[in-house]
């Protein structure tokens, strides 16, 4: 998988405005909270991050990369320079981009 500047775990948000919308309670918030989930598989993944992400998507998939890490989960870690999640995917599009040469080399 290739995770783009993920929400790992979802508690934070039930401080925000978004809570209500979500309806999480603290079972649920860390049940459906990817930081929690226990490596399945052997598959690789690729952790991405746009390295202008709020200070949050930087401390959420630090956390994430370190807690996969010790699980032994083959991954791999890449910040996309100056740009946030939308950047990401947009370089994504274009083969000049460090992110779209990076999972094209993951890939083969």
């Amino acid at each position: 998988g290739i995770p783009i500047s993920g929400l790992y775990q979802l508690e934070p948000l039930r401080k925000t405005t978004i809570s209500d919308a979500l309806g999480l309670d603290d079972v649920e918030s860390i049940a459906l909270s990817p930081h929690f989930f226990e490596p399945i598989t052997t598959a690789p993944i690729l952790v991405t991050l746009g390295g202008a992400e709020t200070p949050e998507f930087h401390w959420q998939t630090d956390q994430f990369v370190e807690k996969w890490k010790l699980n032994e989960a083959p991954l791999e870690y890449h910040a996309e320079p100056d740009v946030d999640h939308f950047g990401v995917v947009e370089r994504l599009a274009s083969k000049d981009s460090q992110i779209f040469k990076k999972v094209k080399s993951w890939l083969l």
